[in-house]
């Protein structure tokens, strides 16, 4: 479903404002399909790539003055952890998603070399949305578990139904969600659900899969919000 676009890049451990760890951080450039979708993907455990990422996404949609259009952000986000045994401790969560239009960020949470303050700026930035199903109980995991908090968590079933004026939707599921507006259907075989997300190199199936949970909450929300302007326009 995809292949790689960059050898993998070592870098070491650096120091700046963000929390610092132990290590090596490694960086992938992949190129993940979904249907007709490309999406460009960086797999990382690397603080720096992180603020690479944010900052390319961040120089797109700014508008003068170095502050962030009117057209808001609209961010993918999910967050993987491992699934506990029966009746075990909860495991921290792994990995976080984020996803702008065709590009999405993979960062590896227990294997960072460290968190850059870009990453907590980024996630607390209110005129920034972050959309998902359950989105609200992963902002809550990547508090709990990375102190990171999600400012603007908004709920993607809450919001497709007052779009679509479907109040069926207001409690359903991702898969749902999906082919209610994209009209595609969404799978995720068992094998990735229970796989180790918390693997140091994750195989490319659970990169995709990963990649595309955030990408379809990211274009859900994108592909209404052209369909408002283009009615509001006509």
């Amino acid at each position: 479903k995809k292949e790689e676009r960059s050898a993998a890049a070592t870098t070491r451990r650096r120091t700046d404002g963000g929390k610092r760890f132990n290590g090596l951080a490694e960086t992938r450039v992949l190129n993940v399909t979904f249907k007709d979708y490309v999406i460009t993907t960086t797999v990382t455990s690397s603080g720096r790539a992180v603020e690479r990422w944010m900052a390319e996404v961040l120089s797109v949609h700014r508008s003068g003055g170095g502050v962030i259009s009117h057209n808001q952000i609209h961010v993918g986000l999910d967050v993987e952890w491992r699934p506990s045994n029966y009746g075990g401790q909860q495991n921290k969560a792994a990995t976080l998603q984020l996803c702008v239009n065709c590009r999405c960020l993979v960062f590896q949470l227990l294997h960072a070399d460290y968190f850059p303050a870009a990453l907590a700026r980024f996630l607390g930035d209110r005129s920034i949305g972050f959309y998902g199903v359950g989105v609200r109980a992963d902002a809550e995991r990547l508090r709990a578990d990375h102190d990171l908090v999600v400012a603007n968590a908004v709920d993607l079933c809450g919001y497709v139904a007052d779009w679509l004026n479907r109040p069926d939707l207001r409690h359903a599921s991702l898969r749902a969600i999906v082919a209610a507006v994209m009209g595609v259907e969404l799978v995720k075989p068992h094998r990735v659900t229970m796989s180790r997300c918390d693997a140091r190199r994750l195989s490319d199936e659970q990169i995709s899969y990963a990649c595309i949970d955030a990408f379809v909450s990211s274009e859900v929300v994108r592909m209404l919000s052209y369909a408002y302007r283009d009615l509001i326009v006509s």
